[in-house]
């Protein structure tokens, strides 16, 4: 019985590490690394959409938060994308374009 828990325990902890790199928000330096990750999982074409991306999430984000400060807009930033990937990104993104008059 415990021989198939840890089976079965170690195929999750496997398959949840094969999926698409993603954000990690903890720190700016962990935010940074792990975007180029993710970007560099892409096609051009796809770095350019997760770019694209990154900028409206960041500046309708820092519209949404004016009067915080600079550190605290961008802690919350990087929470809100921790654990998303390109593709969680890109359709945030295209929701909140949707959203403009």
């Amino acid at each position: 019985m415990i021989k198939k828990t840890v089976i079965a325990l170690s195929m999750v902890a496997f398959l949840a590490g094969c999926g698409d790199p993603a954000i990690d928000g903890s720190t700016d330096e962990s935010f940074e690394k792990s975007s180029q990750k993710v970007a560099e999982a892409l096609t051009e074409a796809q770095k350019e959409k997760f770019g694209q991306a990154i900028v409206v999430l960041a500046v309708s984000y820092a519209f949404e938060n004016i009067g915080e400060s600079t550190e605290e807009t961008s802690k919350r930033f990087r929470e809100k994308l921790h654990g998303k990937t390109a593709d969680d990104i890109i359709v945030l993104a295209e929701e909140i374009q949707k959203q403009k008059p």
